[in-house]
């Protein structure tokens, strides 16, 4: 897949009932960005938003109120936020909040679209879990009351169509009024109209490169299990800058590692208590060439009073990634 060619969003829909029409455009990505003196990539959180904060209290990421402390920092999460966990909504705020605020630091928080992402808004709901789906009920019945102050105050669209805006609303008013379960999941999630598709799902990338790096929830190749160094080697080179992927999606039962001499980074620990239950662990590029893991102590300890959140995070464990030949 190349940097350029990530798919456009739908086109506005022609149907004047239709309450896409009445809905702001998502901002073209920046799929190629500078390199940076500190990167960090996190892998699958799949909604536990417990461990996820731990994962970036870990890196230094966020403080003990969870805002963020990363300051110039730049954090990718390489996708995988649905699915398998009961707090994916709050994951999807949780990480919003700290955009905001990182970019008001200085520093940034990517997230990436992973493979689960792609699977909700198809309406395959294999892996949602019974309290991921009561927490989209939970939103649903919330959105409809949403819904229903605007539409008492009017607050329907800027194209100045009123009443064909004002349909559009009650009709979603009406669906979200109605919605349980895995219908609430899908009219939250639906591509093109679902606001939390529009809010959370349309604005992450794909792929992203930072500097040297290129992240992609589940690499670039067609069989993402399989392990081909020469397909890896030849995919990078048509990317100008590249010199390594960092890449999700499959459990590492030993913790972060890399293959294909370096040239690939696995960063997915099955954090979430969902799929493994794995200790948070968080990989650290430093000045676009220096690769460490940082990884949190199988058993909890008390730290020295006063460790500030980069303090805490070495005194947990950093150690430098093994590179096989």
């Amino acid at each position: 897949m190349s940097l350029l060619n990530v798919p456009a969003p739908p086109a506005p829909s022609n149907n004047p009932f239709a309450l896409s029409r009445f809905l702001p455009q998502a901002p073209s990505l920046a799929t190629v960005l500078p390199g940076v003196e500190r990167l960090l990539a996190i892998g699958d959180l799949h909604g536990d938003l417990d461990k996820a904060r731990r994962a970036f209290r870990l890196a230094g990421l966020v403080d003990d109120r969870d805002r963020w402390a990363g300051g110039a920092a730049t954090a990718v999460q390489v996708g995988d936020i649905l699915d398998r966990g009961d707090a994916e909504i709050q994951l999807f705020f949780w990480l919003e909040r700290l955009q905001r605020q990182a970019a008001a630091a200085g520093g940034a928080l990517h997230v990436l679209n992973g493979n689960h992402e792609t699977m909700s808004a198809a309406r395959d709901f294999r892996f949602a879990t019974a309290g991921g789906l009561d927490e989209f009920s939970r939103f649903a019945r919330a959105h409809a009351l949403e819904l229903a102050l605007k539409a008492r105050c009017g607050c329907f669209g800027a194209d100045g169509n009123t009443a064909a805006a004002a349909a559009a609303w009650r009709g979603e008013m009406r669906e979200f009024r109605r919605a349980e379960g895995a219908d609430a999941r899908y009219a939250a999630l639906r591509p093109g109209t679902g606001p939390l598709a529009r809010r959370f799902l349309a604005p992450h990338p794909l792929v992203l490169q930072v500097g040297a790096t290129v992240f992609a929830h589940g690499g670039v190749l067609p069989d993402a299990e399989a392990c081909d160094c020469a397909g890896l080697a030849e995919s990078l080179a048509r990317i100008p800058g590249a010199a390594r992927m960092v890449v999700g999606h499959t459990i590492q039962q030993e913790g972060i590692n890399s293959a294909c001499g370096g040239r690939v980074f696995r960063v997915d620990v099955g954090l979430s208590r969902g799929c493994g239950d794995g200790l948070p662990a968080v990989l650290e590029i430093r000045n676009d060439s220096v690769m460490q893991r940082l990884m949190e102590a199988p058993a909890p300890s008390p730290l020295p009073q006063g460790l500030g959140a980069q303090e805490a995070a070495e005194q947990l464990g950093r150690q430098p990634v093994p590179v096989p030949a």
